[in-house]
């Protein structure tokens, strides 16, 4: 934690993937993020910092698509926050801007106070 009076929410899962999604690594970061969610059963907001990530192909778009299905499927809202240039452009072209939802997406980095609860 960055702020040390930050208190975690059991309904907030925070995740962040250090890299850019592509076909080598699309199929790990979504079990990754299934594993996270698993051991957080309480979730009710994923919250996918995607500061690092450049760059997404084909196979990671199909993953993601996959992985809103299955979020809306649990009512768990995804938001997504951060992510290059390139990166946002591919959520958008792809359409799965639109099915996260484009209010939910933030071309910026994620600040502490949206990942901490008062």
């Amino acid at each position: 934690r960055r702020d040390p009076n930050a208190q975690e929410s059991p309904e907030i899962l925070v995740y962040l993937f250090e890299s850019s999604l592509f076909f080598v690594n699309a199929e790990y970061f979504g079990d990754r993020v299934r594993l996270a969610l698993k051991a957080k059963p309480e979730t009710r907001y994923l919250v996918l910092d995607t500061s690092i990530m450049m760059h997404a192909d084909s196979a990671a778009v199909s993953v993601l698509d996959k992985l809103v299905d299955e979020l809306k499927q649990r009512g768990i809202v995804l938001l997504v926050g951060g992510g290059h240039g390139r990166f946002r452009e591919i959520l958008y072209r792809s359409g799965l801007a639109d099915r996260i939802g484009t209010n939910t997406t933030r071309p910026r980095q994620l600040a502490p106070s949206v990942i901490t609860t008062p």
